[in-house]
């Protein structure tokens, strides 16, 4: 949604609101950076692989869409991406992804 959609009455509403959810959504990652205490495999639960470090797998790349420097500003939360990204598993899921949004998007 955007300007002109009906939710904002003009331009400088929707770069407020844009603005402000960003600001919002770097203080979360903040957090997640903070609260990981990687070794080992570099997973949210030290030396295993969890739901937990899945999910924040997705987030990151939420991040990292919205135009987030994920890497640059959150080296440890980037570390788990980087090790949830390597799992074969991940790679399988990301690739079947792919496939579908190609068929989804007609690309």
């Amino acid at each position: 949604m955007g300007p002109g959609s009906g939710l904002f009455s003009n331009r400088g509403q929707y770069e407020t609101l844009k603005k402000r959810g960003l600001e919002i959504v770097q203080r979360c990652f903040e957090s997640i950076e903070r609260s990981l205490i990687l070794g080992g495999e570099d997973y949210a639960v030290v030396g295993r692989f969890t739901a937990v470090a899945a999910y924040l797998f997705v987030l990151y790349r939420w991040g990292t869409e919205i135009g987030v420097d994920m890497q640059r500003l959150f080296p440890k939360y980037a570390a788990l991406a980087n090790a949830v990204a390597e799992r074969p598993s991940t790679v399988a899921a990301l690739a079947a992804g792919r496939g579908f949004e190609d068929w989804l998007f007609g690309g």
